[in-house]
């Protein structure tokens, strides 16, 4: 009877102990390094070879489990620029070697290395030859030519190659850019039917890009009438409010035309409408998480004469935009007292979150110490017997068994007379059932074994009640994160529902 125990620290990973040992050989002592089957496996391309290899270290580095690592730091690690990063990134996504899953508000991407694909696509490389190099500083565009694996100058060439292409061809790989002819059209258009009627002459080149963007280079007639027209709008509600405590200079041009907030857009009558009050002196004051309380006033009926596409926009508008209707909805009493009522369920769920994640931490104490007891129990019931086979049987075949199997190969010691079944067992607990299979496999017809074996075994299972007290703290935590996981998901929708 033998039973594996885990570090109490660690999480439950599906990942196989073949996974395992290959994320040891490419992560070889903890260094970043590249490894040049992976380069295979990623398309010949050094720069994803490095950000996998970077993702595969994190991988192990988190215990094999999901992690977060922002673009930009990856950036930062290879000295490229943010939108390789993503690129890179949605290669290695499309092809099945990652997956990033969005968690929580604001949302954060957790990355998933399929260690399992990556493995058998490097075995299928593995016939190349292996070589390792420390990690340098990348740049965006350097790539590993295959066939010249062996020779570094000639990737050095290649890199030049690429170099002098891009110099020929600026647009190459790139939205193609308007020619000369179109954008001194654009820029026609721009000065005589949009410029002349900005009334602070600022911001023009700033102002003119947006202008290409918004009109499709000077294109889109209907685009350039819908923004001449929300700009005389504008102009027009500045004229009429000047004298009612609004007395304020345009907006910069370029402000105006902002593509987020898209201000030629909007009517201006109700901004107009909340001038009027503010002047009657019954301005409705901005609430906190005004935001957040949309989705209430809307569920409550209260947004009930605003169209779907009206209340989607409200969220990305300043207070001072919002009809004033729906301000009043908004800061209602009504929605004021379901606001206050989510904020405390959220605060409940928060205090019981934290009495979850304190009993957690107790039983996982709890559960280190139980391990370390079984562990001794085992290794202390078991001594006599693995002294008997070490004492026993000639351990030169039984060596040539550890070194077939993939995963005790690398237990075995360099010199043979070291080698000792009870020294490798207490010193490598983790592999104790792999260990056991391998010498009843080997000694299995040897009557004595089996009758010493049997001894062993019913003398651990004068044990039954400390493994089941074990078995019964490994559900409790298992429970316990899945009651914390579900809470923190609660907790977070109270507001943002």
């Amino acid at each position: 009877m033998s039973t594996n125990f885990s570090n109490s620290e660690e999480k439950t990973v599906n990942l196989s102990m073949k996974d395992m040992l290959f994320i040891d050989d490419i992560i070889s002592d903890n260094k970043i390094i590249i490894n040049i089957p992976l380069i295979d496996v990623v398309g010949n391309d050094l720069t994803r070879a490095a950000m996998l290899t970077r993702y595969i270290f994190f991988y192990k580095l988190n215990k094999y489990q999901e992690f977060s690592l922002p673009d930009k730091k990856m950036a930062e690690y290879l000295h490229t620029n943010i939108k390789t990063i993503e690129r890179q990134k949605r290669w290695l996504k499309e092809n099945g070697l990652m997956s990033v899953k969005k968690v929580g508000i604001p949302a954060v991407g957790f990355i998933d290395v399929n260690i399992s694909k990556i493995r058998e696509l490097y075995k299928s490389a593995e016939s190349s030859t292996l070589k390792m190099r420390e990690l340098a500083p990348l740049k965006q565009g350097d790539i590993y030519n295959i066939e010249e694996r062996d020779n570094i100058e000639n990737i050095k060439e290649n890199k030049k190659r690429n170099l002098e292409t891009e110099k020929r061809n600026p647009a190459s790989g790139s939205p193609s850019s308007p020619n000369v002819d179109e954008l001194r059209l654009a820029e026609e258009i721009f000065e005589n039917r949009f410029w002349v009627l900005v009334p602070n002459k600022i911001g023009k080149q700033k102002c003119f890009e947006l202008f290409l963007k918004i009109t499709n280079k000077g294109k889109n007639e209907e685009k350039i009438l819908e923004l001449i027209e929300g700009y005389r709008r504008y102009l027009s509600f500045l004229e009429k409010n000047k004298d009612n405590n609004f007395n304020r200079r345009a907006k910069d041009p370029a402000t105006f035309l902002n593509l987020k907030n898209k201000l030629w857009l909007e009517s201006w009558e109700f901004v107009e409408e909340e001038i009027a009050v503010s002047a009657s002196g019954s301005r409705i004051k901005q609430p906190e998480n005004w935001k957040n309380r949309i989705s209430i006033a809307k569920r409550l009926g209260l947004l009930d004469n605003f169209e779907r596409e009206e209340i989607n926009d409200m969220y990305d508008k300043e207070w001072k935009f919002i009809p004033h209707e729906a301000k009043q909805a908004i800061a209602s009493e009504k929605v004021d007292i379901e606001y206050n009522e989510r904020i405390e369920r959220k605060r409940e769920k928060e205090k019981e979150l934290n009495e979850k994640k304190l009993q957690k931490r107790e039983k996982e104490i709890e559960f280190k110490n139980q391990n370390e007891k079984l562990k001794q129990i085992e290794i202390e019931i078991k001594k006599p017997f693995l002294n008997w086979i070490d004492e026993t049987f000639d351990l030169s075949s039984i060596i040539k068994e550890f070194k077939k199997n993939m995963f005790l190969k690398h237990l075995v010691p360099e010199n043979a007379s070291e080698f000792s079944i009870l020294k490798i067992y207490e010193e490598n607990f983790w592999f104790s059932s792999e260990i056991d299979k391998l010498l009843e496999e080997k000694l299995c017809d040897d009557k004595e074994f089996l009758e010493k074996k049997q001894e062993y075994e019913n003398e651990l299972k004068k044990h039954d009640e400390e493994f089941k007290k074990y078995r019964e703290l490994v559900k409790e935590l298992e429970d316990l994160d899945k009651d914390i996981s579900n809470l923190s998901l609660e907790q977070q929708n109270f507001i943002n529902q």
